[in-house]
């Protein structure tokens, strides 16, 4: 494997690492971080939606599909932007990258030694 590989998977990790220690706090809020945030500015859905210019209605149905999981990202950073918030998005890994690597070569390995033993029962 590439130095630069392992480099690069070390760096991201390293990167991704706070984020890991923030993630059972950053557990997103019942109704949705759109609607927590907007009702914690004392903002009512009328008042969101005019600043987006969309309907009441319209803004109601993206605040249930990010609470059903199934908004986009441009609507989503739309309403962010419009309460003066940035929208994060990350992937974040379960595990460190490498130990995910490891575990991959591991698998293949094993699936590989596996199948070698079949084939020398077959061919003895």
């Amino acid at each position: 494997m590439p130095a630069q590989t392992t480099i690069a998977r070390a760096r991201l990790d390293d990167r991704l690492a706070p984020l890991r220690t923030l993630r059972d706090q950053m557990a997103v809020p019942h109704g949705g971080w759109a609607k927590a945030i907007r009702s914690a500015l004392g903002m009512t859905l009328e008042d969101l939606a005019v600043r987006l210019g969309i309907t009441r209605g319209v803004l109601s149905r993206l605040e249930s599909s990010e609470q059903k999981q199934t908004i986009q990202l441009d609507s989503l950073r739309r309403i962010a932007e419009a309460m003066d918030c940035e929208l994060v998005y990350a992937l974040l890994p379960r595990q460190p990258l490498q130990a995910m690597v490891d575990q991959q070569r591991a698998r293949a390995a094993h699936e590989l030694e596996s199948r070698t033993r079949t084939q020398m029962r077959l061919e003895g």
